[in-house]
């Protein structure tokens, strides 16, 4: 997920990592809180990239509230 962090999300390594960690302990965590345009497409890059690398990734979006 760290990968897929650092190249679709352009997070940094740093934050890649805390975030994974989130993931891992909490079940969920929040990357980034953009336009939905902008979250479906990274959402399917996302998915795509974790699928080529046999990653068990799930992601989603959903409205700020």
């Amino acid at each position: 997920m760290v990968y897929v962090l650092l190249t679709i999300f352009r997070k940094d390594e740093q934050e890649a990592v805390a975030i994974t960690l989130e993931a891992h302990h909490k079940g969920v965590a929040l990357i980034v809180v953009e336009p939905l345009e902008r979250a479906e497409f990274h959402r399917d890059q996302a998915r795509s990239l974790a699928r080529a690398q046999k990653y068990p990734l799930t992601i989603s979006y959903e409205p700020e509230v």
